[in-house]
């Protein structure tokens, strides 16, 4: 596979199912969450009233020791000989943070040696992975980003591809009790993706954390997804439908560096080396959200997927125990749920600058945001 082909190799391959040719009479696909169909040339789809917590779930923690990549496939061995949750043959979506974070400031997106262990253990196990993220505001996932985010060299050496999901087919999509559509990659909706969500535990100045459910709108095609954030309510709602429909079988949370502080752009390093897995979101979710010290029934797209249920989860045997002084170094440094709203109020006329000038003149000005982690954010944590 040529360097040049990493972005475009998945479609031109196959590597993605499509629904055309997987599904049949490439009309339409249809599972207990919800329908797809075809409205002439249009992909439409349509959530259905179903229950989100699991039943029964698991929560494994992990600490990451010796090199990560090897540390991290240690853990998914451990994970997948405990319940087979993907298998032999089946498509993997791994989907990372790369939309939010700063270049240089490797808390701030998805570490890509976390990344190389997910994609190991996949392969061990005769899976096919893809790693995807979508287009964000500013944030074009071309080949440039991978290369500033440390994931060229990574996907070009596994021969992995990497699928920017706002190039896929978007399907307009309606989530229960919502008259908008939202975009969404047909590739995420089709039953024979399995999905990861694999996230970087950040504090969010807008909604107090940003883990799993929170990456899964990352997901959402739609490049303006500023336009979420008019509304208060709406971006919840939007998260946690994005979360819920394109619900993924394994949920990590994961990290060496954790990042505190204002993110999910501006982040204080804390040393941290684990993992969260779990085969629920919700119940990653919740330990990721104590771990921040934010309580998780302030997280509120979280608590609209609860549908007033409880998140119950089974500790594994043999899991980490996180110190309390690393806990209590995380704490320091987070977003009280009462800023939430004033950082929404302050942030929402930015949100409302073209387009267009975010993503031609943004990135050109990344630097700028990297200066101030280094400044200011750095040396209030630790390298």
């Amino acid at each position: 596979m040529e360097a040049k082909n990493i972005q475009s190799y998945p479609v031109r391959n196959h590597a993605i199912p499509s629904s055309r040719t997987d599904i049949s009479n490439g009309a339409h696909f249809d599972c207990p969450q919800y329908s797809v169909y075809y409205q002439g040339d249009r992909l439409v789809g349509k959530e259905k009233k179903h229950k989100v917590l699991k039943e029964n779930p698991f929560v494994y923690i992990h600490k990451i020791e010796g090199k990560t990549a090897e540390s991290t496939a240690r853990a998914l061995d451990k994970i997948l000989s405990y319940e087979e949750i993907i298998k032999p043959g089946e498509k993997v979506a791994i989907k990372v943070n790369l939309g939010g974070g700063i270049n240089g400031v490797l808390s701030s997106y998805t570490d890509p040696l976390i990344v190389e262990g997910v994609i190991d253990k996949l392969r061990e196990i005769k899976a096919e992975p893809f790693v995807c993220e979508a287009n964000m505001r500013a944030q074009t996932m071309n080949e440039g980003m991978l290369k500033r985010r440390g994931y060229y060299e990574l996907l070009k050496r596994k021969s992995v591809p990497f699928v920017n999901l706002s190039e896929v087919k978007p399907v307009e999509f309606y989530f229960l009790d919502q008259e908008k559509p939202v975009l969404l990659p047909e590739v995420l909706l089709n039953p024979r993706t399995k999905i990861i969500s694999l996230a970087c535990p950040k504090h969010h100045w807008e909604c107090g954390v940003t883990l799993c459910q929170k990456n899964m709108y990352g997901a959402i095609w739609e490049r303006k997804k500023s336009i979420y954030h008019y509304n208060l309510q709406w971006l919840d709602q939007v998260i946690a439908g994005a979360a819920r429909v394109m619900k993924p079988e394994l949920s990590i949370i994961g990290a060496r560096y954790l990042g505190a502080g204002l993110g999910p752009h501006f982040c204080i390093p804390i040393l941290f080396n684990c993992l969260i897995i779990s085969n629920d979101m919700l119940s990653a979710d919740k330990v990721g959200s104590e771990l921040l010290g934010y309580p998780y029934e302030k997280v509120k797209h979280l608590m609209l997927n609860t549908q007033g249920g409880e998140i119950k989860y089974h500790l594994m045997e043999g899991s980490y125990i996180i110190p309390g002084e690393v806990k209590e170094k995380i704490k320091r440094h987070r977003v009280k749920p009462k800023d939430t709203i004033l950082w929404r109020r302050l942030l929402s006329l930015q949100y409302r600058v073209p387009s267009g000038f975010q993503y031609r003149v943004y990135p050109k000005f990344e630097f700028i945001f990297t200066w101030i982690n280094k400044l200011f954010y750095e040396p209030k944590g630790e390298r």
